[in-house]
Parts: structure tokens; C-alpha cells; sequence
């Protein structure tokens, strides 16, 4: 058996930091990730993890490449009756600004964690999610925050 990590970091400067979590065809994931790699390691004056300004440029930034990956594969994939869909969530801070967490969704747009939604969730949500809507709130600890996931995460299995 062989496993995939759904969790890939960049820290493509000292003042950054970024995680993406992500959901959906394997395939798809890695070639969106490749390409954010590629453009960390062979920059051409197009924005990239290193150069965004804000969160939410990532989160543009990423969700285009995205878009493009899938809409490249996308006719191939359906034929076949596959779909060719991810979902990803990235996190991170750039620094002198808050840290923040956006949903990417397939379509490229995003949406950003509130206050009245203090998480946003990806891949099968409908065991898990009602802990989460219950109990999750910004006040919450680090120790009942990761609490709470466990949770989620085991009422999801």
C-alpha cells in the first residue's frame, strides 16, 4: 500500500510561511504542486509564493494554477468518468499581517475563514462537520482546538 501526503509546506522566503492541505485527485494535486515548486525554484517576474504581497494573492495564485491544471485534463478525465476536481485549503502568514486560512474550491475562487466560521473543511465533511459547528469557536485553545479536531476527524472514519 502507498501513501500520499495531503499536507505540502512552503517557506519560500524568511518573512512566509504556507500550508496547503488538499482533497480530490491525486494526479491533479501533484501537478498543481509541481507547479508551485517550479515557480519557487525558476521564477519569471509572475507571481509565485515568494513574491504575493498578501494571503489571499496566495490563495489566487493558487487556485489559478488549479483551474488551469484541471481545465488541461479536464475532457480527457470525464471521458474516462473521472473527475479531475481538488479542493484545497491554504493557511500561512507573511510577515506584519495576520495569519489567516482560505478554501480554495475547484473552481479556482476562494472563501476565507470568519469569526462565525472559524474553520473551513475539505474531503468528506458530513460526520465530522457537526462537532465542528457546535463547539468550534475563535476562543478556543490550541490544546482544545487540536482536541476538537480529533473529534471531527474520528467521527469522520
Amino acid at each position: 500500500m502507498t501513501t500520499y501526503s495531503k499536507m505540502h509546506t512552503f517557506k519560500p522566503a524568511p518573512d512566509r510561511q504556507f500550508v496547503i492541505l488538499s482533497a480530490g485527485n491525486l494526479a491533479t494535486t501533484q501537478e498543481v504542486m509541481n507547479h508551485i515548486q517550479r515557480d519557487l525554484d525558476y521564477p519569471n517576474g509572475n507571481a509565485n509564493l515568494a513574491n504575493v504581497r498578501y494571503l489571499f494573492e496566495a490563495a489566487e495564485y493558487v487556485g489559478r494554477i488549479s483551474l488551469e491544471v484541471q481545465q488541461e485534463h479536464g475532457a480527457a478525465l470525464s471521458s474516462s468518468g473521472v473527475s479531475g476536481e481538488i479542493t484545497l485549503l491554504i493557511g500561512g502568514q507573511i510577515q506584519g499581517q495576520p495569519h489567516g486560512l482560505m478554501m480554495i474550491y475547484p473552481q479556482g475562487n476562494y472563501i476565507t475563514a470568519s469569526e462565525e466560521t472559524p474553520y473551513l473543511q475539505i474531503g468528506e465533511s458530513k460526520y465530522g462537520k457537526p462537532a465542528l459547528d457546535r463547539i468550534a469557536k475563535p476562543s478556543l485553545t490550541l490544546a482544545e482546538g487540536a482536541q476538537l479536531a480529533l473529534v471531527s476527524l474520528d467521527a469522520t472514519c
